[in-house]
């Protein structure tokens, strides 16, 4: 059974809602499959794209979903660097500033054991600070691309109809 226009965008509506998904969570296995599937769905909705003629619905709202990938990533990677301001702005430096005086005057060797321990401590210290301004910021790119699907998929619901020689493939 061959898949329709209509099934493709709607799945690549659902890949992206994976992908916005899986960069939320605070793993880092999952985090290195949301980089690898990212790259990987924007090659294919493209590759996709490129199916269908510039005048087709499936042309336009397959170019629709690669500016909603490109417009979240952009609010995205702003949110994470406004979070990573605000907790080197906010956070408790106490133990990373006590590690670095000892350094410093010789009481203590700056090996790898050391400065696991003290980023440990860190992240102890700071973890509420660290998870509610990461969710604080990255929010916005959510909301948007929650927001962009859903709009996507009741378009796909109900498309204008597409003469079939405007539809290459």
């Amino acid at each position: 059974m061959k898949m329709t226009s209509q099934d493709q965008l709607k799945y690549c509506y659902y890949a992206f809602a994976l992908c916005a998904v899986t960069t939320s969570i605070p793993q880092m296995a999952v985090q290195s499959f949301a980089m690898v599937f990212s790259i990987m769905i924007i090659i294919a909705f493209y590759v996709l794209r490129r199916k269908w003629d510039k005048e087709t619905f499936e042309y336009k709202e397959a170019s629709r979903i690669i500016k909603l990938f490109w417009v979240w990533s952009a609010i995205y990677v702003a949110g994470m660097f406004i979070a990573g301001l605000l907790i080197s702005s906010f956070g408790d430096m106490t133990k990373i500033n006590e590690w670095t005086e000892s350094v410093v005057q010789g009481t203590a060797m700056p090996d790898e054991e050391s400065l696991k321990q003290v980023t440990q401590d860190y992240m102890d210290t700071n973890f509420k600070l660290i998870i509610s301004m990461t969710i604080l910021c990255i929010l916005p790119a959510q909301i948007y691309a929650a927001l962009r699907i859903k709009q996507g998929l009741s378009r796909i619901q109900t498309p204008p109809e597409t003469p079939p020689e405007a539809i290459i493939g």
